[in-house]
């Protein structure tokens, strides 16, 4: 395991770049494979450098930092709703994923969240369940065909 060659922090605005580059391409590459182009372009601009600046002021964005290179991303917003969380496929399975998730999840307790809510992709609804999030309701598909699973997990 590399738990101890990352480290998770905030975010700071240099992250930008990095970030989104991640977020797109991890999309495109696991969950946005079988997905029309045009639904991977507008993923693709809604997660501009720009906007996870915007995101990061209205929410709470942390990174996995492995000496100077961006590897992980979480980001929640409204103290309980997480609704980005991506690591770049080679470092997959090594438990960053984890503890980006339980830095929010952490956050979003001292704050007196009682449960945290996220969609997740197809892709990712086993590790939810490892983490101890349970199915809401059935797959839902939006207006540009991507397919989600609400997912809950409540806080003691």
């Amino acid at each position: 395991m590399i738990l101890d060659e990352f480290i998770v922090r905030k975010f700071k605005p240099e992250d930008a770049c990095q970030v989104s580059r991640l977020i797109t391409t991890t999309f495109n590459a696991q969950v946005g494979r079988k997905l029309p182009s045009g639904v991977k372009k507008v993923f693709s601009e809604v997660n501009t450098s720009d906007k996870i600046l915007e995101l990061s002021k209205r929410g709470e964005v942390f990174v996995a930092d492995k000496g100077g290179k961006i590897i992980g991303i979480i980001a929640g917003i409204d103290n309980n709703r997480v609704i980005r969380l991506f690591v770049y496929k080679k470092f997959q399975g090594q438990g960053i994923a984890k503890k980006l998730m339980r830095r929010l999840e952490s956050l979003y307790k001292k704050r007196a969240a009682k449960s945290i809510h996220v969609r997740s992709s197809l892709y990712a609804v086993d590790f939810y369940n490892v983490m101890g999030y349970k199915k809401v309701t059935r797959v839902i598909h939006n207006k540009d065909g991507m397919a989600y699973q609400p997912m809950i997990k409540y806080l003691s």
